[in-house]
């Protein structure tokens, strides 16, 4: 007799295998620990899809075109109080939180990508407010995944409204071999 799905494998859309999903899903159970920072946050979040687009053209490199596979993952949070400020409105600081953990599971969709790597630079533009009893939709994608060095870019939505509540960019670097 077959066994059922998992819970991850029937929640998560996208086009990469069951075995990916639950990676990523593992990856972010992994990342989001009690008592790690803002744990109480991301044990909240859902992951939504999962998928690698087709490649397309970037930018030339040695005269010709580089073509990029993109990895996006999009996840979805109900925001509570424990997420906002004293006037009800989502904090930034949790805002960076979720731009960070987010664009960094998309690193994991790189087998090259699967090992300890530190942030470099997390570049945030705020745009509007979200309120508790909001519901965010966080879409985080690739850009670049060159060698040591790579970048996603994310956006968060207020689902329900159809507003950019952020939007930003995340580069990631390997260590230095001393740090591993």
């Amino acid at each position: 007799m077959a066994s059922p799905p998992s819970t991850v494998e029937s929640t998560i859309r996208g086009n990469v295998s069951d075995d990916v999903k639950n990676d990523i899903q593992h990856v972010m159970t992994g990342l989001v620990f009690k008592p790690t920072f803002a744990w109480s946050v991301g044990k909240k979040l859902r992951i939504t899809d999962v998928d690698r687009l087709e490649p397309s053209q970037g930018a030339l490199v040695n005269g010709g075109p580089l073509e990029t596979t993109t990895a996006r993952v999009i996840c979805e949070l109900d925001v509570d109080g424990s997420m906002c400020d004293g006037e009800g409105v989502l904090h930034t600081g949790c805002i960076a939180f979720l731009m960070d953990l987010c664009t960094t599971l998309t690193y994991f969709l790189y087998d090259d990508w699967r090992t300890m790597h530190v942030s470099s630079t997390l570049n945030i533009s705020y745009h509007d407010q979200a309120t508790t009893g909001g519901q965010l939709r966080i879409v985080s994608s690739s850009v670049t995944m060159d060698g040591g060095l790579g970048t996603s870019k994310c956006e968060i939505w207020e689902a329900k409204e159809g507003v950019l509540i952020a939007s930003g960019s995340h580069t990631k670097m390997r260590p230095s071999a001393s740090k591993l």
